[in-house]
């Protein structure tokens, strides 16, 4: 067993005991926050924090879509929406933690992130909450591009798929800012530079110790 220490910025820190696979899962990158679109981190903002800790940043847009009917990601949780997330920006993620990719889908074919760790095969159908379409789910994944925390029903399209969802609901649409850097989990310094530069929704920091 490994200690997996996971920072929620300006709200709490936990010390959690997991084996350090599992630690990973919490907080896939080094430092991850949600922002809404009101207040974005800018260009320049993401350019200085690489250059000045060494780290490499992903911008990913996602889209908030709400279901017609709650799904049970949990046997005791549910989500009344989905995040829907581009395959190229989901491997772009996944190149940035050092992950094995995803290959191809087409148009109308989907991948869910697994909220538990399985390999069971999945037969899933997120019908969203206008009625106008349904997303068929038959493939799954355990690697998780974001925390929990940040969005626990993740589902991965096809880039001409998430452009024409995009187009459809403008307004689902949010952003997550991943950073990765080498020896980067447990930089004190990090922490205490990005809490000075804003406050957003939720920031998460995981180390390994």
């Amino acid at each position: 067993m490994t200690t997996g220490s996971v920072m929620v910025l300006g709200v709490t820190f936990l010390t959690l005991s997991y084996p350090y696979e599992a630690t990973k899962r919490i907080v896939p990158s080094t430092l991850e926050t949600k922002i809404a679109e009101k207040r974005p981190l800018s260009t320049s903002e993401i350019k200085s924090f690489e250059q000045k800790f060494a780290l490499k940043a992903v911008d990913s847009k996602l889209l908030q879509l709400k279901l017609k009917d709650k799904w049970y990601f949990s046997k005791r949780n549910t989500s009344d929406h989905i995040d829907v997330i581009s395959l190229s920006n989901y491997n772009e993620l996944m190149a940035l933690q050092h992950r094995e990719q995803l290959k191809k889908l087409v148009l109308n074919e989907a991948v869910l992130v697994n909220y538990y760790a399985s390999l069971a095969p999945v037969n899933e159908s997120f019908t969203l909450k206008d009625g106008s379409q349904t997303l068929q789910v038959k493939k799954a994944t355990n690697q998780n591009p974001f925390a929990f925390a940040n969005s626990v029903v993740t589902v991965i399209v096809s880039d001409a798929k998430f452009n024409e969802l995009a187009q459809k609901y403008p307004n689902a649409s949010y952003a997550i800012v991943s950073f990765d850097g080498k020896n980067m989990r447990d930089n004190e310094k990090l922490v205490q530079a990005f809490k000075k530069l804003r406050s957003h929704t939720l920031v998460l920091m995981s180390g390994i110790n």
